[in-house]
């Protein structure tokens, strides 16, 4: 549970840095509050980011890409993102398999096609990966996934 709970912690940091302007100055680091989560320091957190675009050929993904950088950076986490050489989503289906397969602390990802997904979603649950999706999907109910 406490894996979870800081996935969505780190994830919901990424897509806010993410989307923030890159003129906003950076703020102060707060101390934590008691009831939040934070990770072990002795152990190097791992998060796998599956997109259905990359920055290297869709432009909007750069500033995506470079939020989470900087949100990992900030946060001493491990990320990793990936995602097909261009628009397909057979690609992008065969790579949240693979993100299952580095077996990661947490999984992030685009739901952009819930049918096409589900069964690789599923497979990271059922092996225990939190998983949450960013920028894309309907939500799990509409969705018929538990991300």
């Amino acid at each position: 549970m406490k894996k979870i709970g800081l996935l969505l912690v780190i994830a919901g940091a990424l897509v806010v840095a993410a989307c923030a302007p890159t003129a906003t100055p950076t703020p102060k680091a707060v101390e934590p509050t008691p009831t939040e989560v934070q990770p072990t320091p002795e152990a190097e957190l791992n998060f796998v980011l599956v997109q259905h675009a990359l920055c290297a050929w869709d432009s909007f993904w750069c500033t995506v890409e470079q939020g989470i950088t900087d949100a990992a950076e900030d946060m001493g986490v491990k990320v990793t993102v990936l995602g097909p050489d261009a628009f397909d989503l057979e690609r992008t289906a065969a790579l949240i398999d693979q993100a299952v397969a580095a077996n990661p602390d947490g999984i992030a990802l685009t739901v952009t096609d819930p049918v096409l997904f589900k069964e690789p979603i599923t497979r990271a649950i059922n092996a225990g990966i939190p998983v949450i999706a960013y920028n894309a999907g309907s939500g799990p109910v509409k969705d018929g996934i538990p991300y």
